[in-house]
């Protein structure tokens, strides 16, 4: 074998392809020993089987999901159901019936698939980069096992999928003066239909491209008219935004989902999480050892690996030791530099700047469809494809231009097998797991069940739960989301509950009005056409009603509404603090009430903070009444009421009326 050879030969994508299907399926054998067992038994993975499963096998329209938030259904571009593998297998099962009973298997060897497929786009972008087949191969095989998105095989299956390489690819071929409108038509098509695996594929392809352009309009390579250039943009990012945006809004269209989903300013990254795995030995020697490194929520964490770590800290020094090399970061001269300036834009993305700087929050308001990308952290998908598709090939060119011939040889294959080792390293901090559940399985128990689904309307869960809406959260409890979709998935009978994402603001309302105290008939019952009536008793019984009267003051934490209250000797034990508050929109349900209490001397001796979607008794038009329950200690001397929204505004109101401690 010759190495250091970037001459190509006929068919290399297929022997890449064996190589990397051997590599990636000794991996991942448990799903080919066993791919119709499930990877997970719960939380968000168990959702996306069941919105596959039940999709595929029971709805009657290709844009809509029926299993969930009865009587309404909802779009299946919210439903983390993957709708172009669940409607291409919709349509195959219609041909071929037996694919029913194996709906797991499909699901779980489309994954390995998808990552197969997306590993060769990766060799491509090696081998485009002029590095030999063998050295791009490993290199290749170990990033795979490594990237940002493969811890998604526990959860959220949708994103699993390694779509940006092929992005990469095709930009790198229009960078080197290839076909303009071949490969933009490919990545519209690539970023249209990941999309329509996940949004966020489209979200990370689109900044991915926008990067690109930008970066390439003011690089001194050669590249096309503006004229050309707004082309390529139209292709790749507007056309696939107007197909989706007519996939999400068309079908079962509500118009009051939530335009500013929270979680912006929780799931950003940081430094650390491009620089540290958080899960390999190096990491926990230098965290128990030297520093301890700075941990935050999983979103914000794509580690780089070691090459790309080892190749950023050899910048870094190099700058220092010689401040003038700064100057050749902004000079955008060849593909590499390209690359590096993208590496950097993405990760100041990823790390949610310019809004995670104190006081600039704001602006975030004014960005359009972008605020809704609550999960910036994942703009670091793109970070990490951009570093290590500049320091591999660095390295390589380093070692092949090396005079130092018997060591070059030796670190021919020990870089790129350190690359494949920390993969492996990496993989198995947290191997996959699978699981039997005979519940989705054909001739299975439910077969002699004593219930027979046609005969009810669908399921109302106790506990409720809804989550998905922004502003109710009522989570899972005593595994009721698990029975609702076993009993579902078996009986073909709807759950009043929703486990989705961005429901209606009005349908979330009118479903959770279910589990309020029985004050009336809930307005959804209605809607079900059913004509029953509810008993309403009441207890009356002279309650002392001490009115309070708030008024919006900037505090600490931002704007909101406070009330003061000098206590009394009479008032001692359990009140409740009770008022209605206008929901125009769901982050006033989201909003949060806090009650200190103070001594005589100021202290603070007792606080509760509680978010309102927890604590609303009743529904009133788009009126919620919040009750919190308040323990007044013997030793306080007054109390003191907030009310606001997340990061509230001086301009923002909050309507409260009938605000009494009772």
């Amino acid at each position: 074998m010759k190495l250091y050879s970037d001459k190509r030969f006929k068919q290399e994508w297929l022997w890449a392809l064996l190589i990397l299907s051997l590599i990636l399926g000794f991996t991942y054998r448990k799903i080919i020993e066993h791919p119709n067992q499930f990877l997970v038994t719960g939380g968000d993975g168990m959702k996306n089987y069941y919105t596959f499963m039940y999709h595929v096998k029971y709805d009657t329209s290709y844009m809509s999901f029926e299993g969930m938030n009865y009587p309404f259904d909802e779009n299946i571009i919210f439903t983390d159901n993957q709708p172009l593998l669940s409607n291409v297998t919709k349509v195959a099962s219609q041909i071929f019936p037996v694919i029913i009973c194996y709906l797991p298997s499909v699901h779980n060897l489309m994954l390995l698939i998808g990552l197969i497929l997306g590993a060769l786009g990766l060799f491509l972008c090696f081998r485009q980069l002029k590095i030999d087949f063998f050295f791009a191969v490993l290199c290749t095989a170990g990033l795979m096992l490594l990237h940002p998105q493969s811890d998604r095989i526990h959860g959220h299956f949708g994103m699993f999928y390694p779509i940006l390489p092929w992005i990469f690819y095709f930009w790198l071929k229009l960078w080197d003066g290839k076909n303009l409108l071949r490969y933009s038509l490919a990545t519209g098509i690539i970023i249209s239909l990941s999309g329509m695996l996940h949004m966020y594929y489209f979200i990370t392809g689109a900044i991915m491209v926008s990067l690109s352009v930008f970066v390439w309009s003011v690089s001194s390579l050669q590249k096309p008219s503006v004229k050309n250039m707004s082309l390529i943009f139209l292709i790749q990012v507007v056309i696939p935004f107007l197909i989706l945006n007519f996939l999400a809004s068309a079908f079962n269209h509500a118009d009051d989902r939530p335009s500013s989903p929270w979680g912006f300013f929780s799931y950003h990254s940081y430094w650390e999480g491009l620089f540290f795995s958080y899960k390999l030995p190096l990491f926990e020697f230098i965290n128990k050892n030297i520093i301890t490194v700075r941990d935050f929520d999983f979103e914000g964490k794509s580690y780089i690996g070691i090459t790309a770590v080892m190749f950023c800290i050899a910048g870094i020094f190099r700058i220092l030791l010689n401040i003038k090399a700064i100057k050749n970061i902004f000079i955008l001269k060849d593909t590499r530099s390209i690359l590096m300036a993208i590496f950097i834009l993405s990760a100041l993305i990823s790390f949610g700047l310019p809004f995670t700087i104190p006081g600039l929050e704001g602006l975030l308001d004014y960005t359009g469809p972008f605020k809704q990308f609550r999960s910036i952290g994942r703009v670091a998908w793109v970070s990490f494809y951009a570093i290590n598709l500049v320091a591999i090939p660095t390295v390589y060119l380093w070692l092949k231009n090396s005079t130092h011939g018997e060591k070059r040889d030796i670190l021919y294959f020990v870089i790129p097998s350190v690359i494949l080792i920390e993969g492996f390293m990496y993989y198995n901090q947290k191997p996959i797991q699978q699981i039997p559940i005979e519940a989705y399985y054909c001739n299975n128990d439910y077969n002699n069940f004593p219930v027979k689904g046609a005969d009810y309307q669908a399921l109302l869960p106790d506990p409720f739960f809804h989550v998905g809406s922004e502003c109710y959260s009522w989570g899972d409890q005593g595994h009721i989301v698990n029975q609702n979709f076993e009993l579902g998935y078996n009986l073909h009978l709807p759950t009043m509950g929703a486990n989705m994402s961005r429901t209606s603001f009005r349908q979330s309302f009118l479903l959770n009005e279910l589990v309020c105290q029985p004050y009336k008939v809930p307005d959804i019952i209605n809607i079900l056409k059913k004509n029953d009536s509810l008993s309403v008793s009441d207890d009356l019984k002279d309650i002392k009603e001490i009115q309070l009267s708030f008024t919006k003051v900037k505090g600490s934490n931002g704007w909101g509404y406070e009330a003061y209250l000098p206590k009394d000797s009479t008032m001692n034990g359990k009140y409740v603090l009770s008022y209605w508050i206008e929901c125009t929109d769901a982050p006033r349900v989201h909003s949060i009430t806090e009650i200190w209490q103070f001594d005589n001397n100021d202290n603070s001796i007792d606080y509760i903070g509680e978010a309102n979607r927890y604590n609303y008794k009743r529904y009133d038009g788009n009126k919620l009444l919040i009750e919190i329950p308040v323990q007044i200690k013997n030793e306080a001397a007054k109390l003191v009421f907030r009310i606001s929204k997340e990061k509230q505004k001086e301009t923002e109101e909050l309507k409260i009326t009938n605000s009494v401690l009772q």
